[in-house]
């Protein structure tokens, strides 16, 4: 296990199993890195850049393993960001958070507008999780090189902040939905908001 060390340990037994008091404990900090080590697996690269636009990445966890997740996916003409919150900390909301990021790069082919992609998560996670009710926020942002405008989706997400080159911020209308697993037929909005050259657009989760 890397990032533990033990040695001439008494509580092992036929070097097979351990009776320490301390093997609890070790077994589950080795299980959360090995989830966190999984779960940085799944992030996005930090920069990626497609044509005309980039998208910056970065994601910090407040304790080993929490329920944040952010995915950047390019296909063809566009570039698809979704960040989402899961409700709750630890092991359970970082396994939901992963199941999640596999639900939408398995919809990469489908190209389905962001409304539409909130609508198919939110039935199947919903339908997943109907014995043991769980949530979580998200956000869908996308940018087609054939299209001047960002297009938005919320399923109960921070609004992201928008900064035009003047340093001027732009008012984001609120096309909400339900945060995703809560109403299996819930439907979202989008909002298409003119996108220019060097208007960061930011997104955020707590």
């Amino acid at each position: 296990a890397q990032g533990f060390v033990v040695g001439h340990c008494s509580g092992w037994q036929d070097g097979l199993t351990c009776a320490s008091p301390c093997s609890t404990q070790l077994g589950l900090e080795y299980s959360v890195q090995m989830a966190r080590r999984m779960q940085e697996i799944l992030e996005p690269p930090d920069l990626l850049r497609f044509h005309q636009l980039s998208a910056a990445s970065r994601l910090l966890v407040s304790q080993g393993i929490g329920g944040d997740f952010q995915v950047v996916l390019t296909q063809e003409n566009r570039l698809l960001a979704i960040q989402g919150d899961v409700v709750g900390k630890g092991m359970n909301a970082g396994l939901l958070a992963a199941y999640l990021v596999g639900l939408v790069e398995g919809t990469l082919e489908e190209c389905i507008r962001p409304a539409r992609l909130l609508e198919k998560l939110n039935r199947l996670l919903a339908q997943r999780t109907s014995r043991r009710p769980a949530f979580a926020t998200a956000l869908v942002i996308e940018a087609r090189l054939d299209e001047p405008d960002w297009i938005l989706a919320r399923a109960g997400h921070e609004l992201p902040l928008l900064v035009r080159a003047d340093g001027s911020q732009a008012e984001l209308k609120d096309p909400d939905g339900l945060p995703l697993g809560l109403e299996a037929g819930e439907t979202y909005r989008e909002q298409r908001i003119p996108r220019a050259a060097r208007d960061p657009l930011f997104a955020y989760t707590d």
